[in-house]
């Protein structure tokens, strides 16, 4: 069981993708199809705290920012308030 996990594990990482950064921000209770389906995968907050740390910039992308809720928005406001500057673009697109 263990060394299923640890599979999963890698073969998140090996897939992950901006929509599973977005997820980490979603309350799942809220989007419980959608969290299963793209689950957070927390190397990717590491991975961006790292960037941070070392002063450097990040891009982050992805369409399903837009599902977040207003206690999401607040907990990505505070995982972004690591980088001095943060600049955010919205886009519409039909």
């Amino acid at each position: 069981k263990k060394d299923q996990n640890h599979l999963l594990d890698n073969q998140l990482i090996l897939t992950a993708n901006q929509v599973n950064l977005a997820t980490c921000f979603m309350n799942a209770a809220s989007k419980p199809y959608f969290t299963r389906r793209y689950p957070c995968v927390p190397c990717l907050l590491l991975a961006g705290s790292e960037i941070a740390q070392r002063k450097r910039n990040v891009f982050i992308s992805a369409e399903d920012f837009t599902l977040l809720d207003k206690d999401g928005l607040k907990v990505l406001f505070a995982y972004l308030s690591q980088w001095d500057d943060v600049t955010v673009i919205i886009y519409y697109r039909r």
